[in-house]
């Protein structure tokens, strides 16, 4: 488990151009070099929909 790490969150949009941001988390537990590629809109629907402080 890594403690005090970032995660890099990447978009590269023909309509937005890049954007990248970098946001601390508390821990991470398995593959530290993890990529996923997901539509965003997707991802901003979900963290909208949750009510908590913090995400798992």
């Amino acid at each position: 488990m890594l403690n005090n790490s970032k995660l890099r969150i990447s978009s590269n949009s023909s309509e937005l151009g890049k954007i990248e941001e970098t946001q601390s988390i508390k821990s991470i537990s398995g593959e530290a070099g993890l990529s996923v590629s997901l539509d965003g809109s997707f991802l901003l629907d979900a963290l909208k929909a949750i009510k908590e402080n913090e995400v798992s």
